[in-house]
């Protein structure tokens, strides 16, 4: 037998070349799967990040409208006739707070 000559093909190998082409393939499969798999944590990352913020924002215009109201309330029985002007002041604030809170969502989603 010359070395030139083809063997016998083995039915349960792959030709070199075939078996190459495909160990190749099935890593790129395996690299993209990996790929896709981390772009996915990254997105739920981001999002957990952008949830935490807004709940941040959300909290601080919470205690802040509390404590808000609670000087309204104080001041108010301080200074009766003034308790109209300091609601309508604690009303704008509490807006102004809401406000920024929305703002913060529409920013974090950009």
């Amino acid at each position: 037998m010359s070395s030139y000559e083809l063997s016998r093909p083995d039915p349960d190998r792959l030709p070199r070349r075939e078996a190459k082409d495909l160990s190749r393939n099935l890593s790129r499969l395996n690299g993209r799967g990996r790929l896709e798999m981390f772009q996915r944590e990254q997105v739920a990352e981001i999002q957990a990040a952008t949830v935490r913020a807004i709940g941040y924002v959300g909290k601080t215009a919470m205690h802040e409208t509390a404590m808000i109201s609670q000087v309204e309330d104080v001041l108010g029985r301080m200074s009766p006739s003034a308790s109209d002007r300091l609601r309508g002041m604690a009303e704008l604030t509490a807006l102004a707070m809401a406000e920024v809170l929305g703002e913060t969502g529409r920013r974090m989603r950009e």
